[in-house]
């Protein structure tokens, strides 16, 4: 792990959604909180919030022409971005190897997600691993993040913010 990276954590796209969108019912408002409340004990620890490129992409694709400017500027001025490089490539090729381990992605296609999201998941975990970051936090409700890096036996830790009791381990230091 580099000295840049060693404060360092990733998010997934859903807990950026979850922080940003509109709250619309009761489970929206309990997603929003708990993103929200992980950004802010993420910041209370001095850690700096990554974002893989990926998430960059998914995150503005979901927003009208005249909103992407602006949020990508925010994106910019709040979170580092990371890169998808060849680093990023050979691990993605790597996690992709290990795909069907446990019928992972089977499961997970057959649950109903796209083909498209899963790609930019593996995606998303590569780079966060690539670059060496200890921990992504996900809000991703199929669980098919950590079972990827679980099987592709990857270093970092993918959290939940699903998991309970509603508790962040975060790395302050090594």
């Amino acid at each position: 792990m580099s000295l840049f990276t060693k404060n360092m954590v990733a998010i997934d796209t859903n807990i950026l959604i979850y922080a940003a969108a509109p709250i619309k019912d009761a489970e929206d408002e309990t997603l929003h909180l708990r993103a929200k409340m992980l950004l802010q004990k993420i910041t209370e620890a001095g850690q700096t919030i990554a974002l893989p490129v990926p998430v960059v992409a998914e995150f503005l694709s979901g927003l009208d022409a005249d909103t992407r400017s602006v949020a990508y500027k925010t994106l910019l001025q709040e979170f580092v971005i990371l890169p998808f490089d060849d680093k990023s490539a050979r691990v993605y090729a790597h996690v992709m190897a290990h795909r069907h381990h446990d019928g992972v992605w089977e499961q997970s296609k057959s649950s109903g997600v796209p083909r498209r999201c899963l790609l930019a998941d593996i995606a998303i975990l590569s780079v966060a691993e690539a670059h060496g970051l200890p921990w992504l936090y996900t809000g991703e409700r199929k669980r098919f993040i950590p079972r990827l890096a679980e099987n592709a036996r990857l270093k970092i830790v993918v959290r939940s913010i699903y998991d309970e009791p509603f508790q962040y381990p975060l790395p302050l230091t090594e």
